[in-house]
């Protein structure tokens, strides 16, 4: 399934800015022609995973992210405005956030030591918040983090996510940033829960802070 700048979706959403892609998806920006705004529209893609697969993690995306459009809003949570996953193509609609992922604005002049120091605190706010809400992210990493123009962070993409109630069958993630149970079967490995986006959370401060990577021989 392969989508252009200018393709209407829906007949409502007008692909507008390619923005990224990733295992599962792509998102674009798109206007909505029923809001009046633009949005961030993420669409399936299949080059890597059958249709039931991608079906599966879009499910559980927005499952996972309908309560936070909900009364469960946070100013470092992406908002999700909504889905369906019904029709053709299914996609989930999100809100558009002005800004640039934490990959791409580290090391920049906007991104001095008082700013890096307030990310590392606020992301650990928004996992705290998720957590109370039952959700572990399990993919905390540079790019998944969005640093708005006021300098504050938003994290995004919680197709690799879960709740924590119902429990994990598969982990996929960024190795880099991942905690050591993430880095084995699950079969072998630790039990996965909150402690694991501490532990990547403890990977990416200290990345903030120093500009340098923690690596495990």
């Amino acid at each position: 399934m392969e989508f252009a700048e200018g393709d209407a979706v829906r007949g409502r959403y007008t692909l507008a800015e390619h923005l990224g892609e990733g295992g599962f998806s792509t998102v674009w920006r798109a206007h909505d022609s029923t809001r009046e705004r633009d949005v961030a529209l993420k669409l399936p893609s299949f080059e890597a995973h059958d249709r039931e697969t991608v079906f599966e993690r879009f499910e559980r995306e927005r499952d996972l992210l309908e309560p936070f459009a909900e009364g469960l809003s946070h100013a470092t949570v992406v908002r999700y405005l909504d889905g369906d996953l019904d029709g053709e193509p299914p996609y989930i609609a999100l809100e558009y956030l002005a800004g640039e992922p934490l990959s791409e604005a580290f090391g920049t002049e906007s991104l001095g030591t008082g700013v890096r120091r307030r990310l590392a605190t606020d992301l650990a706010g928004t996992l705290d918040f998720i957590h109370r809400n039952d959700v572990v992210y399990l993919d905390l990493k540079p790019e998944n983090v969005i640093v708005r123009r006021s300098g504050r962070p938003v994290l995004l993409d919680f197709n690799t996510a879960f709740r924590r109630s119902e429990g994990v069958e598969t982990v996929f993630g960024a190795d880099q940033f991942k905690a050591p149970e993430l880095l084995v079967p699950r079969s072998d490995g630790e039990p996965v829960g909150t402690h694991s986006d501490v532990f990547s959370w403890g990977k990416l401060a200290f990345y903030l802070l120093t500009g340098a990577r923690v690596e495990f021989g």
